[in-house]
């Protein structure tokens, strides 16, 4: 990563507040998620949107994301590296490994309160679908060497979510906030040829499909699939802010 690049991320890091601290990766009842006490609930948001909200995660997280993520629906179109069973140690895992990078790249999609600027903190974990509640991810994985400049997109949603516009809305305000973040001249996601409904996502918000790569994926479930790129370059999204009016990103 380039001086530049880097001095972007830490001043991304700088503004999401102290690291916190970590928690095993193997739970025991001592650090189940409301034995967590020791820093504030929840962080507070990166992106405030009009269906949801996206902030860093917080270990209490693992409730929520072993609930919507451990859904076949959920499954069918991720990587193996997405787990299934999607237990709360498995969630932990996940949490661990993200909290504990110097930069974070990947971000948890929360139900909204009803007040943005009600911080009261909390001191145990909400239910699944409670305000302030994990309902999902979305994140970059950056590329390295002479693609630095460039980084992938991914996300999911759990499914009681789907079809209300909140992927969509998330996706325009995450890329928006990427570009501007980090400086990349390109992000791109690559979707399995069967989900549509991801097409659609990236559609909406103005990647353009760049191509097809045949026979790239076997799902778990052993469906052959292609591969199909979206891309966003960063002339394409200035000409998009101008389009609505908007500024930045020059």
């Amino acid at each position: 990563m380039s001086e530049q690049l880097q001095g972007q991320a830490a001043q991304v890091q700088a503004a999401q507040g102290p690291a916190v601290p970590l928690l095993p990766a193997q739970p025991t009842e001592a650090n189940q998620p409301n034995a967590i006490v020791d820093y504030n609930f929840p962080p507070k948001p990166l992106l405030k949107l009009k269906s949801c909200y996206v902030r860093v995660y917080h270990p209490y997280d693992a409730l929520s994301m072993s609930h919507f993520g451990n859904n076949a629906a959920v499954v069918k179109y991720m990587t193996l590296g997405f787990p299934s069973p999607y237990t709360i140690a498995k969630g932990y895992a996940w949490l661990n490994m993200c909290l504990s990078a110097p930069t974070q790249y990947n971000f948890a999609i929360c139900v909204r309160p009803g007040d943005y600027d009600d911080v009261t903190p909390r001191f145990s974990a909400p239910e699944p679908g409670e305000a302030h509640s994990c309902i999902g991810s979305i994140g970059l994985k950056p590329g390295s060497d002479i693609g630095a400049r460039t980084a992938e997109i991914g996300y999911w949603v759990g499914e009681p979510y789907w079809g209300k516009g909140i992927m969509t809305e998330v996706l325009a305000g995450f890329t928006d906030w990427a570009f501007e973040a980090f400086g990349y001249l390109r992000l791109w996601g690559g979707v399995l040829s069967p989900n549509t409904s991801s097409f659609r996502c990236f559609e909406k918000v103005g990647y353009l499909r760049e191509s097809v790569i045949r026979h790239a994926f076997v799902t778990r479930d052993g469906v052959l699939c292609d591969d199909v790129v979206f891309r966003m370059c960063r002339d394409e999204w200035e000409e998009l802010r101008k389009e609505k009016g908007l500024t930045g990103g020059s």
